[in-house]
């Protein structure tokens, strides 16, 4: 059975400047654009192959 002690509180995080946040949120914006960019560009790649594959087979 589970003891039932309070735990312990929660340290308070520091305070973090505006300037902190916002370089924060650019990176995150950045590594969310070269993540879409990345996701459309695979598309475009098995697009293209599926294309070439299915030309190389009669077109059916």
């Amino acid at each position: 059975m589970a003891e039932d002690t309070p735990s312990p509180a929660p340290t308070p995080l520091a305070p973090v400047s505006a300037e902190t946040q916002r370089a924060a949120q650019k990176r995150r914006n950045l590594v969310l654009a070269l993540l879409l960019i990345g996701f459309v560009m695979l598309i475009f790649v098995v697009t293209l192959v599926r294309l070439k594959t299915s030309s190389l087979d009669g077109g059916s």
